[in-house]
């Protein structure tokens, strides 16, 4: 089974360090500002029972307890990783500027973690659980909820946690519950108990391998998809295809300096800019050039166009013509694209759009974010 993790700063640190992957809370412990919550918190874990374990599931899906959450997100989407967490979104949850690399992640059946074969009152039993994943899928949570397995943790007794915690006091916890559940479904989430040992990260996808594999797997869906209509089916072609495609372009990120692609001057230009890490380790994101590049330009138009510039580069790479690229989900918008996605839009449609969003500039050329531009029209419908 192959899951999936867009790589944070601390993921790469974690990996580097001390050879895992790690969840929050011992980021939390790391930091002398956070660290003796995090000791309770630990402390907590091992000395009660799993379900103070289990119960902190509901915090880490909807972000509310994420800082000091001993679980690890991880998707068994491809594709989904990639276009959601490996590039720049607006919003506030997943809010970096630059491109992520993405751990493969390779599990077999003995890492999954099946809550029915685990004592809930033994106070040991969570040793069974590091490293395990537990599939989120298709409303598992939403059950685990209906079963009492998984709970909020304000409603959990044994944790300190329990007069913190009031968010889910004043929601109906059986809706909200079941609205998280559906998220988590949607992202494929499965969740992984406190770290990932290094031998089950299969490879790591650099941008440029990302979006090499994200132009094959696209094509492939395009084509297909007049004959199977079961997505499902296709994914799983798709993750069969995974491993040929990993070999064919295993030393790409050397290659492309090295083999005969016949890249033009501005072609090499963006491959410099895009696919080689910057002093803080990170990878530039296409869409951010538009920033110092428009100060009396067209953003939208000139956004085009460096995408068109890659598609060549991705183009002259696979053998693919029509390349689709991650940079096609976000947006650059402008005054005049605005009014019209406005007026064509009801309300809920043009609100998704601008999810979608990354900069916005207006008619003088000025560049905001833009979540800069939601918090706008929000100050605005509130005057």
């Amino acid at each position: 089974m192959y899951l999936f993790r867009a790589l944070n700063d601390f993921d790469m640190e974690c990996i580097s360090k001390y050879s895992i992957i790690s969840c929050n809370l011992f980021r939390s412990y790391l930091d002398k500002r956070t660290k003796e919550e995090a000791k309770k918190i630990m402390t907590e874990l091992v000395n009660t029972n799993i379900t103070t374990s289990l119960d902190r599931i509901i915090g880490h899906i909807n972000g509310k307890a994420l800082n000091y959450s001993c679980w690890i997100s991880t998707s068994d989407d491809l594709l989904f990783t990639l276009k959601e967490y490996a590039i720049p979104q607006s919003g506030t949850y997943n809010i970096d500027m630059y491109r992520k690399n993405v751990a493969i992640l390779e599990f077999d059946e003995s890492d999954k973690l099946n809550l029915d074969s685990l004592d809930f009152k033994d106070k040991d039993e969570y040793e069974k659980m590091y490293s395990k994943a537990l599939d989120l899928t298709n409303n598992k949570l939403g059950n685990y909820f209906d079963k009492g397995l998984i709970k909020p943790l304000s409603t959990n007794e044994d944790s300190f946690k329990v007069s913190v915690n009031s968010w889910c006091k004043s929601y109906n916890q059986e809706s909200s519950v079941h609205g998280i559940s559906g998220f988590a479904s949607k992202a494929g989430e499965n969740v992984v108990y406190y770290r990932i040992n290094k031998d089950k990260i299969k490879r790591i996808l650099t941008p440029l391998n990302q979006d090499i594999l994200y132009a094959i797997f696209i094509d492939l869906i395009r084509k297909d998809k007049k004959e199977e209509e079961n997505l499902s089916v296709i994914r799983d072609c798709m993750l069969k295809a995974l491993d040929k495609y990993l070999d064919k372009y295993a030393n790409i990120d050397n290659d492309i300096y090295i083999s005969n692609y016949g890249f033009s001057k501005t072609e090499m230009a963006m491959i410099e800019n895009l696919y080689k890490v910057d002093a803080n380790g990170h990878y530039n994101a296409l869409i951010n050039n538009v920033v110092g590049d428009c100060k009396n330009i067209d953003a939208v138009k000139y956004y085009e166009h460096l995408k068109n510039i890659k598609r060549n580069i991705i183009s002259k790479i696979t053998g693919l013509d029509n390349v689709m690229l991650l940079d096609d989900d976000i947006a650059v918008l402008n005054e005049k694209l605005y009014q019209e996605k406005k007026a064509l839009l009801n309300d809920a449609a043009f609100k998704k759009h601008l999810n979608d969003v990354i900069y916005y500039q207006d008619s003088n050329y000025q560049i905001i974010s833009g979540n800069e531009l939601k918090e706008g029209l929000t100050k605005k419908k509130k005057s």
